[in-house]
């Protein structure tokens, strides 16, 4: 496969690069078709070099970001009597580190709240911190919203 390797301020390397093996429980994915954007910008242009590892390639904060539901599912936040949990928003979101390409993530939830609302529901806050096999610093950190739904028949 062909893939775009950052190589510092204002230049990217396309060129072969191993296409990876997914593991147990993983999907590999077959990407057809990228988008630019602000952050993509500020990267080729040297405003976030000192953020940015060189000659890998890097995936995108929301990508990571999107992962957060799916990894809190997976921890056991969501309780097994619930009928659904509904993604209710974000109230703060902070992308503090690039993960490269084929890094591990994991996310350290944790309950920080859980409002009682009317007809049952439970609104809760969860404090996400994806961190990065192998780094020191968090790819991100957010705070997100679930709406819990009755208790399952």
């Amino acid at each position: 496969m062909r893939a775009s390797f950052y190589e510092g301020a204002g230049r990217f390397r396309i060129g072969p690069a191993e296409v990876p093996k997914a593991g147990r429980d993983e999907a590999l994915l077959r990407v057809r078709r990228v988008g630019i954007c602000g952050t993509d910008l500020h990267i080729f242009q040297g405003h976030l070099d000192h953020r940015v590892p060189r000659g890998g390639t890097i995936g995108h904060g929301y990508l990571t970001l999107s992962l957060a539901a799916t990894l809190s599912i997976e921890a056991g936040i969501i309780p097994a009597d619930a009928a659904a949990a509904l993604n209710y928003g974000l109230d703060k979101v902070r992308f503090l580190t690039p993960v490269r390409a084929g890094a591990r993530i994991r996310n350290r939830v944790v309950l920080t709240s859980a409002e009682t609302k009317p007809q049952g529901r439970v609104l809760i806050a969860l404090q996400n911190s994806i961190e990065i096999e192998g780094e020191t610093k968090l790819a991100l950190i957010a705070e997100s919203l679930v709406m819990l739904i009755g208790a399952a028949s």
